[in-house]
């Protein structure tokens, strides 16, 4: 289920998902964009982790309600949960996104006006991945 999917589910039952103790989310795929959401919501992201198995990796997403937890800026310090870790999946992780990113990136170059955008979209997201790199190499002992 991608996070679409789990964002358009949730906003279905706010109530409920409101009330829960807490929640455990495993997007396949959007999971930034369930992110922002959730922050958006005033959901509290209290940790996550990116595990691999057989050769897929997954994201996992452990939050909770806590009205007026965070501001847009949060977003962007989400991905400290993640990276902090340093699981041996989270560099082998992005260092994946960085080569799809770039993939999906140079199969549009001969853009039409509809792949523009979406080219947009891909190299802000390869921006994002190649800031975490960064991050990663900076913050966190290897």
């Amino acid at each position: 289920m991608g996070g679409i999917l789990i964002q358009n589910i949730l906003s279905e039952g706010i109530d409920i998902a409101r009330s829960a103790a807490e929640l455990i989310l495993q997007p396949m795929r959007d999971s930034r964009l369930l992110i922002k959401w959730l922050i958006q919501n005033s959901f509290e992201i209290f940790d996550g982790e990116i595990v691999k198995e057989n050769d897929k990796f997954y994201e996992i997403i452990w939050t909770r309600y806590k009205q007026n937890c965070y501001d847009e800026k949060s977003i962007d310090m989400i991905n400290e949960i993640f990276y902090y870790k340093n699981s041996p999946a989270v560099l082998e992780y992005i260092d994946k996104k960085i080569s799809e990113y770039s993939g999906i990136i140079k199969h549009l170059e001969n853009y039409t006006p509809k792949n523009k955008e979406r080219i947009g979209e891909c190299n802000k997201e390869l921006m994002h991945y190649k800031e975490a790199k960064t991050w990663l190499s900076l913050n966190v002992e290897q």
